[in-house]
């Protein structure tokens, strides 16, 4: 049932089954700790795929959570990625992956619910970009 004027957005994300029920939710310190959530731009596709959402010690660097970052992906260990911030589906903002996600310049806002855009380099060129492929999304109009 929606109603009329809820804004009201519930995260939900199912665990695959280990067959062990002991494995529960990655510890989460709130005092130090953000969720961020993962995109993945598939230049040969070019599409985007949600790979989950990964917790981050703010005063850590990206590089730090890389491997997580490319099991989520399903990509080879040792891929080399580029990383943008989604600030909303027209803005995309390169991250420097060595930066601590603390520093100033680092995110536009550092919230949780951030969204990571990652590309491979090796595919990533001036015509075939993750940055190319949002403008160009969210510009493109259909006529009928």
């Amino acid at each position: 049932m929606a109603l009329e004027g809820d804004r009201n957005i519930v995260f939900l994300e199912t665990a695959q089954d280990s067959g062990n029920s002991l494995n529960g939710l990655p510890p989460y310190n709130e005092s130090n700790d953000m969720m961020f959530f993962l995109k993945y731009y598939d230049a040969d596709e070019k599409m985007t795929f949600f790979c989950g959402h990964i917790m981050i010690n703010y005063k850590s660097m990206i590089r730090n959570y890389l491997p997580q970052i490319l099991q989520k992906a399903r990509l080879p260990p040792g891929t080399e990625l580029k990383f943008y911030e989604e600030i909303a589906p027209d803005r995309m903002r390169p991250l420097c992956i060595d930066d601590m996600i603390s520093q100033d310049h680092a995110l536009v806002d550092l919230v949780d619910g951030t969204l990571l855009v990652f590309e491979r380099t090796d595919k990533s060129t001036t015509e075939n970009n993750a940055h190319l492929y949002y403008t160009t999304k969210y510009n493109a109009m259909q006529v009928e």
